[in-house]
Order: structure tokens, then sequence, then C-alpha cells
């Protein structure tokens, strides 16, 4: 059986980085999956209940740049997501585990040490194991890739940002992080 299904999820989440050396940084993340839906092209919806996901990676900083040069910098992550999942018709619950890894490249401007806009790309796949209808699954995204644009502002020791992805794997995130 093969299905498509639209998947839309609601997420909150805690991250962090540590620099480990001029150029290298350990991330991690860790976060709820608040709700969400599994939309397939014909029949009934899925709804996703609370879950949570965590992922962990490095950061590459290739160069720095300055005034008009970019920094670039390169990453790779591991990441699984789980949640229940219930058939809006008949309300039948079975799990949903989603893993993933991701490589992907971003390119950044330092304006006046404030504002940092930048543009990024990346891969990733993995399997998403569910059940459909009383039988285990094995699926994929089906889009593998993921292009972006986004902004950071930084005000003290807060930095504010937002990033929306359109290509490919879409989504908009914003936060806030603080450095120390």
């Amino acid at each position: 059986m093969e299905s498509e299904f639209d998947v839309k999820m609601n997420t909150v989440a805690v991250s962090g980085g540590i620099p480990i050396s001029e150029r290298w940084t350990i991330q991690a993340s860790i976060g709820m999956i608040l709700n969400g839906e599994l939309s397939p092209e014909t029949g009934s919806d899925y709804d996703i209940n609370p879950g949570g996901f965590a992922s962990i990676g490095l950061d590459y900083n290739v160069f720095a740049g300055k005034g008009f040069k970019p920094y670039f910098d390169l990453s790779v992550m591991l990441g699984a997501a789980m949640a229940e999942t219930e058939k809006s018709d008949d309300k039948i619950k079975t799990d949903y585990i989603s893993t993933d890894v991701r490589l992907s490249v971003r390119s950044s401007w330092n304006v006046k040490n404030r504002l940092f806009p930048f543009a990024a790309a990346g891969l990733f796949g993995g399997p998403i194991l569910w059940e459909i209808d009383g039988k285990d699954v094995t699926g994929t995204d089906i889009y593998h890739y993921h292009f972006s644009i986004g902004s950071a502002i930084k005000l003290g020791p807060t930095v504010a940002y937002m990033e929306w992805a359109a290509l490919g794997e879409q989504s908009l995130k914003a936060g806030l992080s603080i450095a120390w």
C-alpha cells in the first residue's frame, strides 16, 4: 500500500549549543509536539496527540565573514520524534516514530553586529515507522530537502530569530536565545 500524507505539527523546543573549539559547536534540542494532523490524499485524517522529539549534532564554521563577505557553516544533526496518532473516525490509537539525519549549509551576514540575515539549504532523510489500518508501515518524507531564509536580531545578550522554509520541507520557526 502506498499513501501520501500531509503532516502538520505544532511544536515547542529548547535548544542549546556549546563551542568545543574555535570552529566546532555541539548542538542539542529537546521539545514537545503539542498537536498536529496527518492528512491522507483520501480517507480520514489522523490527529497527532502530544509527543516529544530530540536531536543532537555538530556545527562547523567554515569561515567567518567580514563586511559583505558572508559567514558559512555546515552542520549534521541526528533527530527523532515520537507521538501517538488517533484516526479521526474510529479513535484507534497508534505510535508514530520519525527519525532523520540532516546535513545543512548556512550563509549569514553580520550587519553592524546587530542584524544577521541568512539563507540555508539542507538534505535529510530517515524512516518513519507507523501503523495504518492495523498494518505496520515504514515510510519516508516526500521532500528530502529544504531551502530557507531568515534573520536574527541581537539585543544585548538576547537574540530573536525567525526562519521560513518555503521550498521542499516547509516550516516557520521563531525563537529567542541568550548568550553568556
